[in-house]
């Protein structure tokens, strides 16, 4: 029962592999002035941020070398990368934002809890 379940397991995975390559694939069309691959997909827009593209345009495809910068919302702040560059036909992702006081609550004037 064990090696059924582990080939069906094995199954999965490779398909979805191999999905993602064709994906990534199709993804890395070249962009007919220069010759390099476009982006035709974003980098995920994080929770309460919004992303903003160095080309004006919210839909790809981009260029290679165009640039997705994240903003957070107020209130928010960011953790990771700010900006994403389109290389090799794929943004890498930004980073994240998250509560401007990691979630815990304070009262104004007063230090919060479990910070030095």
């Amino acid at each position: 029962m064990k090696s059924v379940i582990s080939l069906i397991v094995f199954a999965l995975v490779a398909s979805q592999i191999e999905a993602f390559n064709a994906l990534r694939s199709k993804r890395q069309m070249t962009d007919p002035n220069n010759g390099q691959p476009q982006c035709h997909g974003g980098p995920l827009t994080p929770l309460n941020g919004q992303l903003s593209y160095s080309t004006g345009s919210i839909i790809g495809p981009w260029p290679a070398g165009a640039t997705a910068t994240l903003f957070c919302n107020a209130g928010y702040i960011l953790n990771g990368a700010p900006t994403s560059v389109c290389q090799n036909g794929i943004f890498n992702p930004v980073g994240i934002c998250v509560p401007a006081n990691n979630g815990l609550l304070g009262i104004p004037g007063m230090p919060v809890v479990g910070r030095k």
